[in-house]
């Protein structure tokens, strides 16, 4: 594992003591719990560490841009347990005055047909607060986009500044990384669904599409013979609560299925050399997307399956969920040092002696200066105004003087 980067010489206020929320956990899935006003915002913390990000050869379902390489993630964070949820979400457009991209461009935004299960939109009345479903405060908030996420995410941290009062406090919300999210899906574990799990024990961890849904629509979407699909019946047909499946080995829920999760980064190919803390492509035209959704099959709920749209997409499948990272001080660029030379050398040691000198010999009236024409020191007695000996420095390692380099061109 890689070093840790050096923190800020002068420590920001602590988030946690001003929050209620350790900067950092102890040991992996450790809870805390963040609350803003009268809501509760469940946290896990993922350690540092290192893991195997992507997919091998092997995998069943891969994709060709899963290329398998070593990630070194040197800080732990924050994750939150479940998808942002409608009560969260309000409480930021209630504190703002948030307008939702679906909500003031032309486009608008989705919903379902609860009857058909047909996609409706896009549509102006269509937004995060309809959805064509009945949905309760704790449904994860979907028909959002990228940069509604980063909004969302702006806020917390204004909020963060606030209480601690300063412009940087110890904790840091934002999207996960793509490698976080993988590195928190898998929670410690190298099979495709993190711990080994097969399709039949998964229906207990993940919601997502079932051949019994809807015979209509697995008709119209040609999956009748799908072999990535989950058989067993689901409680819902479409979006559920947060958290209404078990966790992960580290207490994270819905990782697998029920709506995608929107990453930080940009959605490129990875690179296939060991790397560490990535934080993706510098540029591009679709952000990531990862766990799939209720109305995805099997595969895109493995770790390592990766999707992408543009910021602005909005979906009624599109979510997302935040992390916390604690602060780190960037470490400053390191100077190129240059070697200097001998005449360097002796003419900084001359300045620094002189220096010290003259403001013993100014006690006795006299003044030091080096004669650039004879590149020797004299001194004179200023009272007198008039010139002693040759000076020289006491205990001089030099002992005599060195020729001017050519071309060094100091004012004295």
């Amino acid at each position: 594992m890689g070093s840790k980067k050096s923190r800020a010489s002068v420590e920001p206020v602590d988030t946690g003591k001003s929050l209620g929320i350790p900067t950092e956990g102890k040991e992996a899935a450790d809870e805390a719990v963040l609350r803003l006003g009268d809501f509760n915002y469940p946290f896990r913390w993922c350690p540092a560490g290192k893991f195997t990000m992507g997919s091998p050869i092997s995998e069943q379902g891969r994709h060709i841009d899963e290329n398998q390489h070593e990630v070194d993630l040197t800080h732990g964070f924050w994750m939150l347990e479940t998808e942002v949820t409608l009560k969260m979400f309000s409480q930021f457009v209630r504190e703002t005055g948030y307008v939702t991209e679906a909500e003031k461009d032309e486009l608008g935004g989705y919903a379902i047909d609860a009857k058909t299960g047909m996609f409706l939109g896009p549509d102006k009345k269509y937004n995060w607060k309809n959805t064509g479903l009945k949905q309760t405060r704790d449904f994860p908030v979907v028909n959002v986009t990228w940069n509604d996420a980063q909004a969302f995410v702006a806020w917390m941290n204004k909020k963060f500044s606030d209480i601690a009062g300063v412009p940087q406090p110890a904790l840091n919300a934002a999207l996960p990384t793509e490698a976080q999210w993988e590195y928190a899906c898998r929670a410690g574990h190298e099979h495709a669904f993190g711990e080994e799990r097969d399709q039949d024990y998964m229906k207990d961890f993940a919601h997502l599409r079932s051949l019994t849904t809807s015979r209509k629509m697995n008709t119209l979407w040609g999956m009748d013979n799908l072999p990535w699909v989950i058989l067993a019946d689901q409680p819902n047909i479409f979006t559920e609560p947060a958290g209404s499946y078990k966790p992960n080995a580290w207490g994270l829920f819905d990782m697998h299925g029920n709506v995608w999760e929107w990453c930080q980064d940009w959605h490129e190919n990875f690179d296939v050399i060991s790397v560490v803390d990535p934080q993706g492509a510098a540029e591009g035209e679709s952000r990531v997307l990862r766990g799939g959704a209720w109305d995805t099959d099997y595969a895109y709920a493995r770790c390592a399956a990766r999707a992408g749209n543009v910021p602005s997409r909005r979906f009624v499948t599109l979510g997302f969920r935040i992390v916390l990272n604690p602060f780190v001080q960037p470490e400053p660029e390191e100077k190129e040092k240059v070697e200097m030379s001998e005449a360097e050398k002796f003419y900084e040691y001359y300045d620094t002696r002189l220096d010290r000198e003259k403001t013993e010999l100014h006690r006795h009236n006299r003044h030091v200066e080096r004669d650039f024409d004879s590149d020797e020191i004299h001194s004179w007695d200023r009272e007198e105004n008039k010139n002693l000996e040759p000076y020289r420095i006491p205990n001089d390692p030099y002992d005599r003087p060195l020729p001017k380099p050519q071309g060094w061109n100091v004012n004295y």
